[in-house]
């Protein structure tokens, strides 16, 4: 918990185009969108109006979450360095995220 990165994203379903995923914390519609750990089984999502009106409707229909374990020895929190370049998981995007751990597997895989 002190040493990995937890990225929570939200997800809109607006009709039938494609999903918006967005990483939290997010600020839309005058509401802002955040999370926090509270202890190891607990991440607690929460939604706050900007103006102190209620909040509505929210925006997000659900969430998902990703838990990189830490201690490593490449990692430095939220940014990691592998193979000369610099990593920052808190400015990619959900589907940047999977692609790199989806492809970090496979070499692991080759490896063994």
């Amino acid at each position: 918990m002190n040493q990995g990165v937890v990225l929570v994203f939200g997800r809109n379903l607006p009709g039938l185009s494609s999903p918006d995923i967005m990483q939290l914390p997010f600020i839309t519609g005058g509401n802002f969108y955040s999370f926090r750990i509270e202890d190891p089984e607990v991440l607690r999502i929460t939604i706050s109006s900007l103006d102190g009106t209620s909040v509505g409707t929210p925006f997000f229909e659900d969430y998902r979450y990703i838990i990189i374990p830490g201690g490593q020895p490449a990692d430095t929190g939220d940014t990691v360095t592998i193979k000369g370049e610099q990593l920052d998981y808190s400015k990619m995007s959900y589907q940047e995220i999977i692609t790199h751990f989806r492809s970090e597997e496979r070499r692991c895989r080759e490896r063994v």
